[in-house]
């Protein structure tokens, strides 16, 4: 009887795909709000899996396009869109969420001074980073500015802007210094460039050798001293593709090399990517290169990348597809919350947790 109400959900939900023209911006950012939320429950219950996960307490605020970072054996989330409907229905939401594993317990922060979404978050001695973005509700517009949260004293202050306004850029550290790869120059214009910033006294950043090829939307990651920038995106609001292609930085010769490509296109997993015990791992995420009405779906994988053997393993999946969502480990457990089912509809709360050794 299950399957038989996913399969009769499926049909209505993509009936409904088809009839509004959900892939046309000009329609679906005029869906009625309880209309979206129709659809997202579809979703939702098709995009449910069953497995060993165990839930912990729901974050307070349902949101998407979230930062995430863990200082103190604890993982900060901040910003986001607010709400369960489309982005162009949902404000930018500046609070800070505190989740505390040990407690199973959330608690809030100073909220980010300047609304913005699509910038990643980076630690450095107990500092937390984010640089450029989309500013205010969707669409929102590109800004050069770089915020710095200190978790000891919960306070913000500014650092040295970007060269340019950009948004979807992947930041990242490596020995000391912060490189900012890629991302949008407006809402479609897709650069390669690739910008540098020492953290210790550093004022203004420097170019460095941009990407093998223009893309946003991209992850990031250190392993063995080397930067991987990975999947990613070209274009934002016209008719947007994702990429599977994955390179390697080199910063003592400022020269990249392309790597094992992913096992499928992908993007929006910008905030579910980290390094575990020498492998970089990815969760979530979406492929917009399939079906169209399926193109902004979630997906369910958890994926590593062994740098020793330049190869992509899947492990078991999330309970839930989802794409946008926040994800780390702390003290070998796996903690997955917010994200979206589809692109900006059905942000949600819930926190999922596994064992991760």
């Amino acid at each position: 009887m299950r399957m038989l109400r996913k399969l009769v959900a499926v049909g209505v939900a993509l009936a409904i795909v088809a009839v509004v023209g959900f892939e046309v911006p000009a329609i679906r950012d005029r869906l009625s709000p309880r209309l979206t939320r129709v659809i997202a429950f579809l979703f939702v219950d098709l995009f449910t899996t069953r497995g060993t996960w165990t839930e912990g307490h729901p974050a307070p605020s349902s949101k998407m396009e979230a930062q995430s970072a863990v200082v103190g054996g604890k993982l900060y989330v901040f910003g986001g869109f607010a709400g369960t409907n489309a982005q162009s229905m949902s404000p930018v939401e500046p609070r800070v969420s505190v989740y505390d594993p040990v407690a199973d317990a959330w608690s809030r922060a100073t909220d980010m001074p300047i609304d913005v979404t699509h910038c990643n978050a980076v630690v450095v001695d107990g500092t937390v980073w984010f640089a450029g973005g989309y500013r205010g509700p969707h669409p929102g517009v590109t800004v050069a500015n770089v915020q710095r949260y200190d978790v000891a004293s919960d306070s913000w202050s500014a650092g040295p802007p970007l060269p340019v306004p950009m948004a979807a850029g992947t930041l990242v550290l490596a020995d000391r210094t912060l490189h900012y790869i890629g991302g949008f120059l407006d809402r479609d214009a897709t650069v390669a460039t690739h910008w540098a910033l020492a953290v210790d006294g550093g004022t203004t950043w420097e170019p460095r050798a941009p990407l093998p090829a223009p893309r946003g939307h991209l992850a990031s990651a250190v392993v063995g001293g080397r930067v991987y920038a990975i999947g990613g995106q070209r274009r934002h609001d016209t008719d947007p593709e994702d990429l599977d292609a994955v390179a390697a930085y080199d910063p003592a010769r400022d020269t990249w090399t392309a790597v094992a490509s992913l096992p499928t296109p992908r993007s929006h997993f910008e905030s579910a990517t980290f390094v575990h015990h020498g492998r970089i791992v990815i969760i979530g995420g979406r492929n917009n290169t399939r079906w169209r009405p399926l193109n902004r779906v979630a997906l369910a994988n958890v994926t590593t990348y062994d740098p020793a053997t330049d190869t992509w393993t899947e492990l078991p999946a999330l309970p839930m597809a989802l794409q946008s969502t926040c994800a780390q480990v702390i003290d070998g457990r796996l903690i997955v919350t917010n994200g979206c089912v589809m692109d900006g509809v059905a942000g949600q709360t819930r926190t999922f947790l596994a064992e991760f050794p």
